[in-house]
């Protein structure tokens, strides 16, 4: 896996999430318990979070069609928790900094009306 399409995932997620089509909540308890808590152990406990979330949104993409249905499923995030989970962190981390950004930015823009 390279770096490139995990940054391609990290946009996808962060679009679900915006289209609703993620239960966001969950993804944010998964999220942080594994910046609060980034050893090995801590992250495959926590991946049961995040498979929730993302299967919703594999299940989606799926029955649009685009997506093949051997792929859905924890198998898939499996792989790339397996393939680098470090980097994944960091993908995870830039998701929530972009989330806490775009929350600022809301706050201050309804302080302004």
């Amino acid at each position: 896996m390279n770096e490139e399409t995990l940054i391609s995932i990290k946009a996808e997620i962060s679009s679900a999430c915006c289209r609703c089509e993620i239960d966001e909540q969950i993804l944010k308890q998964g999220l942080d318990y594994i910046i609060d808590n980034a050893l090995a152990n801590d992250l495959k406990q926590a991946s049961s979070f995040i498979i929730k979330a993302i299967n919703h949104r594999l299940n989606s993409i799926a029955n649009r069609g685009e997506l093949s249905v051997d792929l859905r499923g924890s198998a898939l995030f499996e792989h790339y928790v397996n393939e680098d989970p470090n980097f994944l962190i960091e993908i995870i981390e830039g998701m929530k900094a972009e989330d806490d950004k775009n929350r600022n930015y809301q706050t201050k823009k309804a302080y302004r009306r």
